[in-house]
């Protein structure tokens, strides 16, 4: 028994070395191998702050020159609030300047090869005078310490901010019986 055995290893044995050696000189696809292209969807993006909107045309050339150069695929345009002593350079937002520079923007970003996304709107987080007072975010925090002179606060200063949603509901929601108003009975 154990002689049989050998003989059909002994018998097997250069078939498959000829099937190996065969595997070994094929030649596998090169572009199966090579690194797929890095597009701008591939590359890191930024976010864009236009304080005031206070830009150039020159300037959104040189910014986004940079970019590019930096290895970024796009930006996330914010058109946010400016900064004190520049109010003079603000470009209301929407306006027909401020349109102007955003297609100029659009135009060189395609120039370089770079992607532009825009935010949902003005402001951190993003408002607009669309949103009103009852609905903007806000949160005030207020606590007093009463100390002699000389003395010491005995107990840690600590920041605490309670945690809070505001549902906003849509019609999806609505027509799918997806939201419900406070004390609406769930169907």
């Amino acid at each position: 028994m154990q002689h049989v055995i050998t003989i059909s290893v002994r018998s097997i044995l250069p078939f498959l070395l000829v099937i190996c050696w065969c595997i070994g000189c094929t030649q596998p696809d090169a572009s199966a191998l090579e690194w797929p292209e890095i597009t701008q969807t591939a590359k890191p993006w930024s976010r864009w702050w236009w304080h005031g909107s206070s830009v150039t045309k020159a300037g959104i050339t040189a910014e986004l020159a940079a970019y590019q150069k930096a290895g970024l695929g796009g930006l996330e345009l914010t058109p946010i609030y400016g900064v004190i002593g520049d109010e003079e350079h603000f470009v209301n937002y929407l306006s027909p300047e401020w349109m102007d520079l955003f297609e100029f923007t659009l135009q060189e970003a395609e120039r370089l090869g770079l992607g532009i996304d825009m935010a949902t709107g003005t402001g951190w987080p993003f408002g607009g005078p669309w949103v009103s007072e009852a609905d903007a975010c806000k949160y005030m925090a207020h606590k007093e310490y009463a100390l002699k002179g000389g003395e010491r606060l005995s107990e840690p200063v600590r920041f605490t901010q309670e945690p809070f949603v505001r549902a906003v509901p849509n019609q999806v929601y609505q027509l799918y019986g997806m939201y419900k108003e406070k004390g609406e009975k769930v169907t």
